[in-house]
């Protein structure tokens, strides 16, 4: 192999590597990575860990809000939140502010499952902890990392994901 395409590959490999990192939000190993780093990519970066720690610590209420004001999120995401964070807003107690959640975003408060949740704790009700369960707040934080990176870079995943799944396509292909 040629120095030239030695290196190329070489800088194609960085290039995924460093999308990869920016990506999977790892701010301390891409600041390390890289020589040049924009405070834009950290900024954006910053806030897609925030957003998703919320929704990992039962603060999505926070996440929803954010989102629901400042970014175009289809209507699917965005009940699959508005449901989370009611149940969060039960979990850590907040009845109160569970009922205007509600009043303010659920339409005619139908879905009358989660509504019957108030005013319990989460101790006495085995079917918030349940529904909870039910949630899938990985999902909910993969799919919000994904709207986030692509309103940032145009692309829903990193580089490598696209890399992966490329593979994956030829390699069934051939197998077929």
């Amino acid at each position: 192999m040629s120095i030239k395409k030695h290196k190329e590959i070489k800088c194609l490999i960085n290039k995924i590597i460093k999308d990869h990192l920016q990506y999977s939000c790892a701010v301390n190993t891409l600041v390390k990575y890289t020589s040049k780093l924009d405070k834009n990519i950290i900024k954006e970066m910053s806030l897609r860990i925030t957003l998703i720690n919320n929704i990992k610590d039962n603060r999505s209420y926070d996440t929803f809000v954010y989102l629901k004001e400042n970014e175009q999120v289809d209507d699917e995401l965005l009940v699959k939140i508005a449901k989370l964070s009611f149940i969060d807003l039960i979990l850590n107690n907040k009845s109160n502010e569970a009922i205007t959640f509600a009043e303010k975003y659920f339409d005619n408060l139908s879905d009358k499952s989660l509504i019957s949740l108030i005013g319990y704790t989460p101790e006495d009700n085995k079917h918030l902890n349940i529904l909870s369960l039910g949630i899938d707040r990985v999902e909910i934080m993969s799919l919000i990392n994904s709207l986030l990176f692509k309103k940032s870079t145009g692309k829903s995943e990193s580089l490598l994901h696209s890399t992966l799944s490329y593979y994956e396509t030829l390699r069934n292909n051939k197998e077929m």
